[in-house]
């Protein structure tokens, strides 16, 4: 049986496309992830994130829920946001480099420029790809349960 992630979050809005924003403190978030230290280290923002989630229970606005999902999803989606760009950068500062060295170049600032371009390419990648896999519900988190209605506080 798979594995699911499971992470509480604050029902904020709701999308065009029915899905429910669910509020979630990236602390809370990415307390389990092996990666947590570096990505702060490398910039990543450290504040909520606003996560589209399905709405099967309807959960309302200001209701605490329960995102639910599949734990290979997480794991392909943060390969897809981390290793096409770090593998597009690499392979464009080589590009950079093997283009200096055959015309013998000084092959720093070539395999810098292909360092960047690498880079931007990786980032508009994962972002279309990013975008194709969020359209799929295998890569969509579902809220599972209500654990704090709004109105009256009751927990389930």
């Amino acid at each position: 049986m798979a594995t699911e992630c499971h992470e509480e979050g604050l029902v904020t809005g709701s999308a065009p496309d029915g899905r429910a924003l669910v509020t979630v403190a990236r602390g809370e978030a990415c307390h389990s992830c092996e990666a947590r230290g570096a990505c702060q280290a490398l910039g990543g923002p450290t504040s909520d994130l606003v996560v589209a989630g399905e709405n099967p229970v309807g959960a309302a606005l200001g209701d605490r829920v329960v995102l639910t999902m599949d734990e290979a999803a997480v794991v392909k989606a943060s390969a897809v946001l981390y290793l096409i760009p770090a593998l597009c950068l690499v392979g464009g500062a080589t590009i950079g480099w093997a283009v200096a060295s055959a015309r013998a170049w000084d092959a720093d600032p070539l395999a810098i420029a292909g360092c960047i371009a690498g880079l931007a390419i990786g980032l508009v990648l994962a972002r279309i790809i990013g975008r194709r896999l969020s359209g799929t519900r295998t890569f969509v988190p579902r809220i599972t349960s209500i654990a704090e209605r709004a109105e009256d506080g009751d927990t389930k």
